[in-house]
């Protein structure tokens, strides 16, 4: 398994278009997790 941090977005929606990027590229599991005072939430997909 391998795991990595992508940047560091302004928005959700600016986060999901990068997302939504990387699946087209081959990164058919990528995922956006909320990030609320550095503790992870849900997870969208």
């Amino acid at each position: 398994m391998t795991r990595f941090i992508f940047g560091e977005y302004s928005s959700m929606e600016e986060a999901i278009k990068v997302k939504d990027k990387l699946v087209e590229m081959g990164y058919k599991d990528a995922w956006v997790p909320m990030i609320d005072e550095n503790r992870c939430g849900n997870i969208l997909k």
